[in-house]
């Protein structure tokens, strides 16, 4: 057999029977490179001998190889591609592949989830391997093989990942460039079939509807429309919307959203869960294979066994993540994708192009006389090739065209899912004559998804491109003449249904009378659309008027656009003889020009009858119509902005449903001397013209709306200059300790910038000549936002003075969310509040990855003169603060740090200006109406206007500024007389500037001791006593010289008014504006509404020139003038101690129960007994508790992760938590008080996943030797007898070795109004309110009228009391509720729901419960009144007041013999008994030991001896003594008051007088 592709011919001998099927073979081998290749699979034995004889000239030489093959079964498809690759054999390769693609990979559609994840696992890795040999192909057919092969493996999405996306893109632009380049001499229907795989290949990879994306969308809609009522549903759309619901209801388990959410990863997206479960199984708790194997089986579980917040917490959270990994992954893919099918398409287009033009070049030159014949044809190359094909695949469209530039008439060009047309002169014309290719590509989607609009574009995507002659570079096309016009398939499918409409017209009544018609709105959401609404009469014949109108109803005069529908088919003479159905919906659009529709709104389409056959018999005439409304775009795509856009391209009124049509003029991928008198005003007629004042109301309106404006900016910056005093106060850093005695000032600038502010966490070090502040965080616990154009102070504490500052390093953890990662840091000042001097640290520069040189870590030397003086710094630096203090209206938004002239007077200051510049710009306004109104004029007036009112604003801000100001009321608040616990002045002669005797380690230990257990807070830079101000040190700028230094000592403070003269600038302002304001609506009175309204044209060009141009222009010239003449460095002169006097007491909190100490060696061992025992542990104190930071198995962290470890809301359990943090009060329990703050450990609200964590800290050995309480707390809930049970168990471990267990459990009710017995709750709670106030209203009368007399009588003191309690329990009642309603409400927040502490609402129910029984108490007391009416109840009190005397003798001596037997008791018991421990203890034992409760066995097992003796001792003396005497002093009282009483009558008998009362009431008395 011969081959001819060689230069010599190669012949195969077949000596027996080596081969099988040689006909095909034949066909199969290929020569390249010296090679020669055929396949395998042709081999009929297993082992044989291959013999090359090579011949030249008559010499022949040869060479034997023996071949074995081998033969197996082996499914390790990869290893065996691999090996192919591994070799480079390309064509054995794609052999493998199509067998694999074919057989392997096909099957039916019912695979599994695993399968197909198996199945994408085998496309993927082919696909790569595809695209590592594209670039290697050795023919043509191989260039078509690799291309047919990414259109096999990706023919199923389901199956077609995003890496195989983008490997099969970059494989088909590589073989397509490798044929361009390698085979471009292969003839046209060759590279034209090649190109078509290509095609296929790129369809197939071009972004799809994501299925599931479409699925779940539709889901949520048809939910939406089965909770409305006013949607129907069909029976099967019900059945396939309520699986979820089915599957909950068949569970009996509650809806929850999270649930829903999670229905729909595991059912619909499922790749997302699928993946989510694999990576993070162990994170989500859930058993990986069972989960996998049976995804309906594990929802189930999970909707009846998991918490909906946990849900979300350990399942959705993964879901969620993953999802947007494969979404990121998916745009990805889209871009390569994209960006290959480019590259693809020129490489095609170019060859196809260069041979349509080598054709339509030889045809030209043979055409002409005696210029070649067939036979140079043949030899030259193919001749008579069409100058147009196309190649269409599902989901693409290649479109070529050869263009004649000499050709008249416009170029068409068809594709699959579009056309164009481009007119005549616009294709530029070569100079060689050469023909224009151009080439049009057509995709079914929108292959550009990752634009930020992307998401509008749901057509067809059509791009145009013109190249030079044969394929040559492409042609820019911009700005034709004429449009070119472009058809783009659109989705008929996407336009809703028609509409059914009815319009009666009463007879007698016009058709143009707007109120007889039906007005239709359309609701446009984008610019530069245009606006298509189709009109459908039920009846032929029958005319209508519609008419357009933006925003507001149309009428018979009023209205944007008017026509008549249907159109005539006169006014569409282009489509006569095209498709009718497009014809008749063209001839029933009503298209508005796109100019009218070119901002988003609603737009008005009202509909009136315009011709119909009218029923005269009938009262009405009443037309049946629908419509149908799309709002159709023409976008294209912009690579610079990576975005749609719509400039040059408008919507063409051929635009149907079907298609649209653009008309785009671009190609891309579519989609002298004044002398004027001022005004009068005649004041004898402008009054009578406030009657008129609704004709004339323009300025009126005007100046009335300034006034409100102005009076909600004084309230809003009045509120904001109170904050500003707190802001600027310098408060202490979260990570100072108590024992931190030297305090740095650190003032923080961050740049004005966009996107400068940060959220994430700042950290720095400062470092000085004897040593360094270590890692410190730059967070004060509240200002959580370093905010763009911030100047934020703290106060750093360290333990001892750092000496001459030389360079800080400040850094970030690039923690922040989105924008705010980044920080761009103006400068550091760090003054020594010890010595005054101040150091600068200029940094101007991101701190930021992606911003300068992506560096978030700094190191910022101490500035000298020349940094602070250099152009650049003195410029940035004072156009800030000259920006933010000089321009008036910046500055009410941007006040200069520490400034005494506030927003309020600056806001005012502003206003007085805006309504001078109104009234003397009114005074001029066209004063003589006969003169020429010039733009000139109109400058001149504003000109004027603005260096009149100059002087009136000048006065007003000096007043201002100069005015020394009253102390600020936050800062008195906060600065009374010092007192233990407060901030003081901090001054030369207090200990924090190092003058003062400091006292020792020791004694400051034992005051800090002294007051935590005294619970007294001690403000960490709290001096003695109050020092003068000028004892506080001088600032001095470090690196400043010293003749500059000696300047500024000599330098004076600016001269100040006077206090009061401010009421004198608040008066002037008051009167400036109300006089401006009232004398500029006399002067639009005077005027007439047409001058007045124009007057406020002129009025705004000198208000903007005000504020826009001579402001900002003053500050732009002062700041030019000291960065180039003077070089004075921008500092900040204010005095460091008034910074430090401004720290507010808010900021105190930050110092108290900061625990550092640990448990550990706590107390002294006994001299005598260190050498066995090594160390000792006290009992827990407040004061030695460990609240340090560890990692598991009580490692100590290293500094840099301390504040990694803290960032959770959630720390863990080895992250010391406060009470404040954990809401918790300090616990009472047997052995000790704890405070209430711990290492923490938060439960699951899932067994499985406790226990494990459980069985984690065990082996991590969270509680040691070290633990002196375990605390377990826990709520339950019985909805049956709705009541809260708050359960809290304790285990106390004694320094000895003991444990002592402690069970408590408060049982409450929380919610009041449940049940049938709500009402008659409610009921009684309004009826227990209306008395207990009419009472006490009615008790504070009382005690109005008598005064201090009130409280002289016993049951007046009770009276009052009990009412004060009933009103204190109606306000704790209203406050439960409160608490109840933040609990409950905090319950179904996800991220609050696990720090919802019942234990403080237990205690407050319970204190409640305590007020409750006091007046209950009081109430009963109250309630003995009635007794004295009863004889023998009044003997009962008098026989108690007789025996008074007699018993306080008597109490003297029991109290002597209690407290003995206690004293004995308690020296007696107190080693051996727990109710003896302590003298309290004894105390109540001995008292209930007097109530007959006691234990002799107890006491006998103690003291054999004495405690007998002691228990019959207390027998005799207190039961047989000392009550037989008390027994008998109120017998004998009894006696002598009895003899008294029977002598007496009672009057007063309660029954009796009951009755007589009762009587006199009825009448019979």
């Amino acid at each position: 057999m011969l081959k001819e592709s060689t230069a010599n011919p190669v012949k195969l001998y077949d000596n027996g029977d080596c081969f099988m099927n040689v006909e095909n073979m034949t066909k199969s081998v290929s020569t390249f490179d010296g090679r020669v290749s055929f396949p395998a699979e042709y081999f009929a034995a297993e082992e044989f001998v291959m013999k090359l004889y090579v011949s030249k000239e008559g010499r022949v030489n040869s060479t034997t190889q023996r071949v074995k093959i081998k033969l197996t079964n082996s499914t390790d498809i990869k290893g065996q591609l691999d090996a192919m690759s591994s070799i480079k054999d390309c064509g054995s390769l794609l052999r493998a592949v199509a067998v694999v693609s074919g057989e392997f990979l096909t099957g039916g559609n019912d695979t599994s989830d695993d399968q197909e994840e198996e199945l994408t696992e085998v496309r993927e890795f082919m696909t790569g391997l595809l695209d590592n040999l594209a670039d290697k192909t050795e023919n043509l057919d191989q260039c078509k093989g690799v291309a047919s092969a990414v259109a096999d493996l990706t023919s199923n999405p389901d199956q077609t990942s995003s890496s195989s996306r983008s490997s099969g893109g970059s494989a088909v632009n590589k073989s397509m460039t490798t044929m361009k380049e390698k085979f471009g001499n292969a003839n046209f229907d060759s590279v034209k079939d090649a190109s078509a795989s290509a095609v296929t290949g790129m369809s197939n990879l071009l972004p799809k509807e994501d299925k599931a994306e479409v699925e779940a969308e539709k889901r949520r809609k048809k939910r939406e429309a089965a909770q409305n009522p006013d949607h129907g549903l069909t029976e099967g759309n019900q059945e396939e919307t309520d699986s979820y619901d089915l599957i909950m209801k068949e569970e009996d388990a509650n809806l929850h959203r999270f649930f829903d959410d999670l229905y729909e990863y595991v059912f619909i997206f499922k790749k997302a869960f699928r993946r989510a479960v694999k990576n993070y199984y162990n994170i989500m708790w859930i058993n990986k294979e069972a989960t996998l194997a049976d995804a309906e089986q594990f929802f189930r579980k999970v909707i009846i066994e998991w918490e909906p917040f946990d849900v979300e917490r350990y399942l959705l959270k993964y879901c969620k993540h993953e999802k947007y990994l494969l979404d990121r992954d998916k745009l990805e893919a889209d871009k390569s994708v994209a960006s290959a099918s480019t590259g693809a398409v020129d490489s095609i287009s170019g060859l196809l192009l260069g041979k349509m033009e080598a054709s339509r070049r030889r045809r030209r030159r043979r055409s002409l006389p005696g210029n070649g014949t067939q036979a140079e044809a043949e030899v030259e190359g193919e001749d008579d090739l069409e100058q147009e094909c196309a190649i269409n695949a599902p989901g693409m469209g290649l479109g070529l065209k050869n263009i004649d530039p000499d050709q008249p008439g416009p170029a068409q060009m068809s594709s699959s899912f579009g056309s164009f047309e481009i007119p005549e002169g616009v294709i530029p014309k070569s100079s060689d004559g050469g023909g224009v290719g151009t080439t049009l590509v057509t995709t079914k989607g929108n292959p550009k998804t990752w634009g930020s609009n992307s998401n509008g574009i749901k057509s067809s995507v059509l791009s145009l491109d013109l190249t030079g002659s044969g394929g040559g570079s492409k042609m820019k096309v911009n700005n034709t003449k004429a449009p070119m016009r472009l058809m783009i398939q659109g989705k008929a499918e996407d336009v809703p249904e028609p509409s059914q409409w009815m319009l009666c017209v009463p007879r007698g009544v016009s058709p143009k009378d707007a109120t007889q018609w039906n007005n239709h709105p359309v609701p446009v959401t984008e610019n530069d659309t245009a606006l298509h609404f189709l009109l459908w009469p039920d009846r032929k014949g029958d005319k209508f008027n519609v008419y357009f109108k933006f925003k507001d109803r149309p009428n018979a005069t009023h209205y944007d656009f008017k026509t008549m529908m249907p159109h005539d088919p006169t006014d569409f003479p282009g489509y006569q003889n095209k498709d009718p159905e497009v014809l008749n919906q063209l001839l029933h659009t009503f298209y508005p020009p796109q100019n009218m529709t070119k901002l988003n709104g609603t737009y008005w389409v009202s509909i009136g009858i315009a011709k119909t056959d009218v029923d005269f018999g009938s009262s009405e005439t009443c037309l049946n119509y629908s419509t149908q409304t799309f709002v159709p775009s023409c976008k294209f795509w912009d690579d610079e902005t990576q975005t749609w856009k719509g400039d040059g391209c408008k919507v063409g009124n051929g635009t149907t449903k079907w298609n649209t049509e653009c008309l785009c003029t671009h190609l891309t991928s579519f989609g002298g001397d004044f002398a004027v008198p001022p005004n009068t005003i005649d004041f004898s007629n402008v009054w009578a013209k406030f009657a008129n004042l609704n004709e004339n109301a323009a300025v009126f309106s005007t100046v009335v709306a300034l006034i409100g404006v102005y009076i909600m900016l004084l309230i809003w910056s009045r509120y904001m200059d109170k904050r500003d005093i707190i802001k600027w106060g310098a408060t202490p850093l979260e990570d100072n300790l108590p024992s931190d005695n030297y305090h740095y000032q650190m003032t923080v600038q961050t740049g004005v910038r966009k996107n400068a502010s940060t959220t994430s966490k700042v950290s720095f070090i400062v470092s000085g000549e004897n040593g360094d502040s270590g890692v410190r965080r730059l967070y004060d616990g509240h200002r959580k936002v370093l905010e763009s154009g911030s100047i934020l102070n703290y106060i750093c504490s360290v333990e001892k003075p750092l000496g001459s500052l030389t360079f800080m390093r400040i850094w970030h953890d690039n923690s922040g969310r989105g924008k705010q990662k980044s920080w761009f840091l103006d400068q550091v000042q760090i003054t020594d509040l010890q010595t005054g001097d101040r150091y600068i640290f200029l940094c101007d520069r991101w701190l930021a990855l992606e911003e300068d040189d992506g560096m978030v870590d700094r190191i910022l030397p101490v500035a000298g003169l020349e940094d602070l003086v250099a152009f650049k710094q003195l410029f940035s630096a004072n156009v800030r603060k000259k920006l933010s203090n000089e321009h008036l209206w910046f500055s009410v938004f941007s006040r200069p740090t520490k400034s005494s002239f506030t927003r309020a007077q600056r806001i005012s200051c502003c206003m007085s200006l805006l309504f001078m510049t109104m009234i003397t710009n009114a005074m001029w306004f066209k004063s003589d109406d006969n003169a020429k109104q010039s733009q000139a004029l109109k400058f001149f007036v504003s000109f004027a206007s603005t260096m009149l009112v100059f002087p009136v604003n000048f006065i007003l801000i000096t007043f201002f500024k100069k005015c020394r100001p009253k102390q600020n009321a936050v800062i008195q608040k906060h600065q009374q007389q010092p007192k233990r616990g407060k901030w003081k002045n901090v001054t030369n002669g207090s200990q924090i500037w190092g003058d003062a005797v400091m006292p020792s380690r020791w004694k400051r230990f034992k005051d800090y001791i002294s007051d935590l257990i005294n619970f007294k807070q001690k403000a960490k830079y709290g001096a003695d006593d109050d020092i003068d101000e000028d004892d506080a040190p001088k600032t001095r700028i470090v690196g400043v010289p010293e003749d500059e230094k000696e300047k500024k000592k000599k330098k004076k403070k600016p001269g100040t008014l006077p206090h009061w003269c401010i009421y004198i600038a608040w008066v002037l302002c008051f009167f400036s504006i109300t006089s401006a304001g009232f004398f500029t609506i006399l002067y639009s009175l005077e005027w007439g509404k047409e001058k007045a309204n124009e007057w406020l044209t002129t009025f705004l060009l000198s208000f903007f020139q005000s504020v826009i141009v001579v402001q900002p222009i003053k500050v732009m010239f002062l700041v030019a003038f000291i960065a180039c003449i003077l070089k004075k460095p921008a500092l900040d002169e204010e005095d460091t101690n008034e910074d430090l006097n401004n720290v507010i007491a808010a900021h105190d909190e930050e110092f108290i129960g900061k625990d550092n100490g640990t448990i550990e060696d706590t107390c002294k061992v006994n001299k005598y007994m260190r050498e066995v025992i090594l160390h000792c542990r006290d009992e827990y104190g407040w004061s030695d508790d460990d609240a340090k930071i560890y990692l598991p198995r009580w490692q100590k962290p290293d500094k840099e992760n301390i504040t990694e470890l803290t960032k959770p809301k959630n720390p863990g359990p080895w992250v010391y938590q406060s009470s404040v943090k954990l809401a918790n009060a300090p616990y009472m329990a047997t052995m000790s008080t704890y405070k209430g703050g711990g290492y923490v450990y938060m439960f699951e609200r899932n067994v499985d996943r406790t226990k494990q964590k459980l069985s984690e800290l065990k082996n991590q050995i969270w509680m040691d030797a070290h633990t002196r309480a375990i605390f377990l707390e826990f709520t339950v809930y019985n909805p049956n007898i709705n009541l809260f049970g708050s359960m809290i168990m304790v285990i106390e471990f004694l320094h000895s070795g003991g444990a002592i267990p402690r069970l408590e459990c408060k049982v409450f009710r929380l919610l009041s109004y449940v049940g049938g017995l709500g009402v008659m709750v409610i009921i009684a709670e309004v009826i227990y309110t209306i008395f207990s106030l009419y009472f006490f209203i009615r008790c504070i009368k009382k005690l109005k009228k008598e005064k201090m007399k009130y409280f002289k009588g016993f049951w007046n003191k009770l009276e009052f009391a009990l009412l004060c309690f009933c009103v204190s329990v109606i306000a704790m009642y209203a406050l439960k509720h409160i608490l109840t309603t933040l609990a409950m409400n905090a319950l179904k927040d996800p991220d609050k729901a696990d720090y919802v502490n019942f234990q403080s609402l237990a205690l407050y129910d319970e204190l409640y419960g305590f007020m409750c029984g006091f007046v209950v108490f009081l109430a009963t007391v109250q309630f003995l009144k009635l007794l004295q009416f009863n004889k023998k109840m009044g003997m009962l009190g008098e026989t108690v007041q007789y025996a008074t005397k007699d018993l306080k003798v008597f109490s003297i001596a029991f109290l002597l013999y209690f407290w003995t037997f206690t004293a004995t008791g308690f020296l007696l018991f107190s080693n051996s008994m727990i109710s003896y421990s302590n003298v309290v203890g004894a105390a109540e034992s001995m008292f209930a030991f007097t109530l007959g409760s006691f234990d002799f066995v107890a006491m006998q097992s103690a003291q054999p001896t004495l405690g007998p003796i002691f228990f019959f001792a207390f027998i005799l003396v207190v039961y047989v003594g000392l009550m037989s005497i008390f027994l008998t002093i109120i017998a004998d009282a009894f006696s002598t008051v009895k003899e008294n009483m029977e002598g007496k009558q009672n009057d007063y008998e309660f029954l009796d007088y009951f009755t007589k009362r009762l009587k006199q009431v009825m009448g019979f008395a």
